[in-house]
């Protein structure tokens, strides 16, 4: 069930026509490397959880883990950031066995000449560069969640643009769909924990829109909502932060191997 919220609303504002990366600014101190932050991803009416785990591992580098519950096998994406472009640089996707044994399954990389040349099995494509900051809905917003604590004015409408594989629905892998449009609604209260709430508009969501609340401490996402969901395997999209902890990269390789299957576990579900 949604978490219990109080808001403070402002007049939006107009939101971007295109993505610029002149709405972020970099500031390393706003990167919590050495941090796990832990999420559960379900459709919108809390069906169908998974455990979503962001590992901060370096100043531009983030490890994502996804543990579906009675899977033997767990998701991992490992993506390299850009901040000149506020994007990902690269992106490498595959599974972790409960035995420690790895397998590879995807990789995106942005070439020098700008386009994404992306490698799924011995299927591969190129595309042309999308307007930067670009960020794959796919991958539960992960790498937008990293950049959104360098936003120069959280208060000002900011696009980005969405790649998204295609699954089959048409030809290639990806697609570039386009812009995403932030628009800054208020301040708002989830769990009494203050945050700044924006609705999202645009072709980048299929025109399905949604909403996406940060964490007003440290930027970082604390709740996302739309009814377009970012794989075939859910109908909608809900992602909701739980919990977090300090890690080192040791503890967090055995975190990723004895959570295989596991799903949410007890301690991170909310009550």
């Amino acid at each position: 069930a949604p978490l219990a919220c109080a808001s403070r609303a402002t007049s939006p504002t107009a939101a971007p026509a295109a993505p610029s990366v002149a709405a972020f600014r970099f500031d390393a101190a706003r990167v919590p490397v050495g941090r796990v932050v832990h999420y559960v991803k379900s459709n919108l009416d809390g069906s169908k959880p998974a455990l979503v785990s962001v590992y901060f591992a370096a100043a531009d580098r983030i490890e994502v883990y996804k543990s579906e519950q009675g899977l033997d096998d767990a998701a991992e994406v490992n993506a390299w950031l850009d901040w000149s472009t506020f994007s990902i640089a690269r992106l490498e996707a595959g599974v972790i066995r409960a035995d420690g044994s790895r397998e590879a399954r995807a990789r995106v990389e942005v070439e020098a000449d700008g386009r994404l040349h992306v490698r799924v099995g011995d299927q591969e494509q190129r595309i042309a560069g999308p307007a930067a900051p670009f960020h794959v809905y796919n991958f539960d917003l992960m790498s937008l969640g990293a950049a959104l604590p360098h936003l120069a004015a959280p208060a000002a409408p900011f696009a980005v643009t969405i790649v998204d594989p295609t699954f089959g629905r048409s030809p290639g892998l990806v697609e570039d769909r386009g812009a995403v449009a932030f628009t800054f609604v208020g301040e708002e209260a989830l769990g009494g924990v203050p945050c700044r709430k924006y609705a999202l508009t645009g072709p980048g969501l299929l025109d399905r829109g949604g909403a996406l609340w940060t964490r007003a401490s440290d930027g970082l996402i604390e709740r996302v909502e739309s009814p377009l969901a970012n794989n075939p395997d859910w109908h909608s999209f809900r992602l909701e932060r739980v919990g977090e902890a300090p890690m080192t990269a040791e503890a967090w390789e055995t975190y990723r191997r004895t959570h295989v299957g596991a799903g949410v576990p007890p301690e991170l579900t909310r009550p």
